[in-house]
């Protein structure tokens, strides 16, 4: 929601003239506590909330950082900060610390981007990926590669047709079609041996 600047308000001209170090209020009156202060190196320039912690047991004054005003991605306008302004005084209301709140929704974001890329990562991993992690899992500890090489050998042999197919896409029937085929072959040891490794690569 954008909120409408009072005309009280101080001016983008005055952001930008801001003296290294110097650290005024937005407007006292219809603001309270919204400030913004320039570094002492004079490199940046930076919006902050200034309230006393709804914390019952801990009423102390903080400090709590909205961001960087510019007019470059990531940074923030004037009308910017009021915005946020108004929504930590929504949570403030509510009794919820804006640092809290803040803390929590890092948190959500980063889980649905993991998520993601677990998602995306899945999708895109081939038989032959998992084959080749299922492998290198298993050789990771002592066991020599040699000792592996037979259900290497076998995995790839029987999944040849599929080894570019993404691995979330293969499905029972096929695996069943596979079982099948090596049965008739009179094979019926490996028939096994391919269904424990199949079944212990996906595991």
């Amino acid at each position: 929601m954008e909120y409408q600047i009072r005309a009280s308000t101080i001016t983008d001209k005055r952001l930008q003239n801001l003296k290294p170090g110097e650290d005024i209020p937005i407007n006292k009156t219809d603001y309270p506590g919204l400030r913004v202060r320039k570094a002492p190196t004079g490199l940046s320039t930076t919006f902050y909330h200034r309230y006393v912690s709804p914390d019952p047991d801990n009423r102390k004054t903080v400090k709590a950082t909205i961001g960087r005003y510019g007019k470059n991605p990531g940074q923030l306008k004037l009308k910017d900060a009021i915005s946020h302004w108004h929504d930590n005084r929504k949570l403030l209301v509510k009794g919820v610390d804006p640092r809290d709140h803040a803390k929590v929704e890092a948190e959500k974001l980063k889980a649905e981007l993991h998520s993601i890329e677990q998602e995306e990562a899945e999708s895109s991993a081939t038989i032959h990926n998992l084959i080749k992690d299922h492998i290198d899992d298993k050789t990771s500890g002592n066991k020599p590669l040699r000792s592996w090489q037979p259900r290497l050998n076998a995995l790839e042999r029987y999944l040849d047709a599929y080894l570019t197919l993404p691995a979330h896409k293969l499905e029972r029937a096929d695996a069943t079609t596979l079982l099948k085929l090596i049965e008739q072959e009179g094979k019926a040891t490996m028939r096994n041996r391919v269904l424990r490794y199949g079944s212990a690569m996906y595991n």
